[in-house]
């Protein structure tokens, strides 16, 4: 929904980073989810994954998972979030859409 409440791509794309295979899951934003992704890494002790990228705006995502949010940017990796996830498109088409 381009445009609308929802979506606000400008070259900007929602995150899903999670912090080990079982852990919390930040929904952010960036420009440059690799780079980014990179950062999150570094700042973290447990291995993370980046799970997904999506056009819809981070905070409408925040609002639609806040019952599952524990502080912050990070939420439980409920089967709610785990599945919108998986609907989303293979991350390496995303990505071709910013570079």
């Amino acid at each position: 929904m381009a445009g609308g409440v929802r979506s606000d791509y400008r070259g900007v794309l929602t995150y899903f980073v999670q912090a080990g295979k079982e852990g919390p899951i930040k929904i952010g934003r960036s420009k440059n989810p690799v780079k980014r992704m990179k950062t999150i890494q570094a700042d973290s002790w447990l291995d993370c994954f980046l799970l997904g990228l999506s056009t819809e705006r981070e905070k409408y995502l925040h609002e639609r998972f806040k019952q599952h949010h524990i502080r912050g940017e990070w939420f439980s990796p409920s089967n709610e979030i785990l599945e919108y996830i998986s609907s989303l498109e293979p991350i390496e088409d995303a990505l071709k859409r910013i570079s």
